[in-house]
């Protein structure tokens, strides 16, 4: 018997040990929107609306801790090659070192990864037609690649980025 088709990606669930730096992250940093309030016992999650996914944020207790994995685990959304140059932009005004620049010949992607604060990988990947406009891209912004991997390989935190309100304050 042949399984019926999976309709969508519904969302993913992680474990935060602080979660106003995770939530500043989600959604000050990757443009998430907080679409449901959890609670700080870890009961509840908080719900962040991401690309037609849900983010879901347990805050860390007793019986829940952080487990990003290792390696190449990582969450992938898609972006059109025309934001490239907002991410990397974002990357340097938040002075955020991405922790990975790469370019997947296979997919035709050119991607950056950021870790949330407890290790998630984030990946952002923005597809090309050809090899060739691939390589014309990254050659296109070598220069920018280069200052986002001369940053500091900082930890995110709740103090991350320019002055602004954060997501949630106090949470």
């Amino acid at each position: 018997m042949e399984a019926p088709p999976i309709q969508r990606f519904e969302g993913v669930s992680i474990v935060a040990s602080d979660i106003a730096a995770t939530l500043h992250f989600w959604c000050d940093f990757v443009g998430g929107e907080i679409v449901g309030e959890g609670t700080v016992d870890g009961t509840v999650p908080w719900r962040i609306g991401l690309g037609g996914a849900v983010v879901e944020i347990y805050q860390q207790n007793d019986v829940q801790a952080p487990s990003p994995g290792a390696g190449n685990q990582h969450f992938c959304w898609d972006i059109e090659p025309v934001d490239v140059d907002w991410w990397m932009d974002r990357g340097l005004s938040w002075k955020m070192r991405p922790i990975h620049v790469s370019m997947h010949h296979n997919g035709l992607e050119l991607s950056l990864f950021w870790d949330d604060p407890d290790g998630y990988h984030f990946e952002i990947a923005a597809h090309y037609c050809t090899d060739l406009e691939l390589v014309k891209a990254r050659e296109s912004r070598m220069a920018r690649i280069r200052e986002l991997l001369g940053l500091p390989s900082l930890p995110f935190t709740i103090q991350t980025g320019p002055a602004r309100e954060p997501a949630l304050v106090g949470v």
